[in-house]
């Protein structure tokens, strides 16, 4: 990929650096890193081999986060207000906000941003095991002492939601890039099949929502990988189409969204698989 080009050029340079460099040279530098870092508890943990993010909360401390959203002990607040007149003289809607104050849109940039760091690494188990945990997580939401109505959304308030009310900082293409490369990364020498399959089943999540397999993989080196999930593709599509025809969408949508929801994915990944 094209990101592993640059940074092996990049490595080959510090390679060179540090090569050049004496021992007392290479001390000063550590020394200087450290008085201009803002954790000293977290450069200390990094420099033992303890942390290999600075930043990154710790394993202990993902999970019993986590623990807490599922016990909803930690939550989102939810407030809206009616609005008869914006800035423009008319609106007749409710303006809607989330109060954070767990800080839960905080600790998942931060787990997922360092899982975007950890990539760099080759640390790919890890960063599946992160991801595919923050993608399974659902949040409270409550209702706040001064909102002038309920929460109305009759879905699962996943990080999918935070992504589409803009809650994080990070870019959701890259955490999906890090979702699907640290996967391919895996299992590239793996069966060919059981990795198609499993690629396109991490494509078809909400979290992964417009974002199309030309927007992760470039490189032609991987056509095989292509070929395998169009073969896959096209199957399910037949499989799908026998029971979701284009002149019923309107009731099948009604009836079994979930069924066409995925004929369309479907369609949508393969038509982009022709493309690359």
């Amino acid at each position: 990929m094209k990101k592993d080009t640059k940074l092996n050029d990049f490595i080959g340079k510090v390679e060179q650096f540090l090569s050049s460099m004496s021992v007392e040279e290479k001390d000063s530098w550590i020394i200087t890193q450290a008085k201009l870092t803002r954790s000293e508890k977290d450069f200390l943990k990094s420099l033992s081999g303890e942390k290999k993010i600075q930043f990154m909360p710790s394993e202990r401390e993902i999970k019993d986060f986590c623990q807490k959203i599922e016990n909803e002990e930690i939550y989102l607040l939810y407030e809206t207000h009616y609005v008869e007149f914006d800035e423009f003289g008319y609106c007749d809607d409710f303006d809607e906000v989330f109060h954070d104050p767990f800080g839960i849109s905080s600790f998942f940039d931060s787990v997922l941003l360092s899982c975007h760091d950890l990539m760099k690494l080759g640390e790919y188990q890890e960063v599946q095991k992160n991801i595919l945990l923050l993608v399974s997580l659902e949040v409270c939401i409550a209702e706040h002492d001064e909102s002038e109505d309920i929460y109305q959304g009759d879905y699962p308030f996943t990080i999918t939601e935070f992504f589409r009310n803009d809650l994080l900082a990070i870019e959701r293409k890259n955490v999906v890039y890090d979702l699907i490369m640290s996967y391919y990364q895996l299992n590239k020498a793996g069966d060919i099949t059981h990795l198609a399959g499993e690629i396109i089943k991490r494509f078809s999540l909400p979290l992964c929502e417009d974002i199309l397999p030309s927007d992760i993989f470039s490189e032609n080196e991987i056509q095989y990988l292509f070929t395998e999930m169009a073969s896959i593709l096209r199957s399910d599509i037949t499989s799908l189409s026998k029971v979701v025809k284009k002149e019923n969408f309107d009731r099948w949508r009604g009836e079994n969204n979930k069924l066409v929801e995925r004929y369309e994915r479907n369609n949508r990944l393969l038509e982009d698989i022709k493309r690359i």
